[in-house]
């Protein structure tokens, strides 16, 4: 699906708005890996962890009919039951 001028608009604002934040709780943000149709990836250190995670932010669009957090459920249980050492693992 292709991004609209407003969507790549809309998606560059909340990637500004979470690198200047540097910081989402115990999270350090380090920088931006991609964004597509449901949100943007960040790469982050936990500081409890002591260890490098990815972040996965959604983006709000008022105009979708479904709800984001299914989507994103539905997404985390696909990639939980995948296993195999090139694949990073959903918590």
């Amino acid at each position: 699906m292709s991004q609209t001028i407003i969507d790549r608009a809309s998606t560059e604002s909340a990637t500004r708005r979470v690198l200047e934040a540097t910081r989402i709780g115990r999270y350090q943000i380090l920088r931006e890996l991609g964004t597509g149709g449901m949100g943007a990836v960040y790469a982050a250190y936990d500081e409890s962890l002591d260890r490098k995670i990815a972040i996965k932010l959604l983006l709000t669009d008022d105009r979708s009919t479904s709800r984001p957090g299914e989507r994103l459920r539905r997404e985390a249980l696909a990639m939980a039951r995948i296993s195999h050492p090139n694949v990073v693992q959903i918590f």
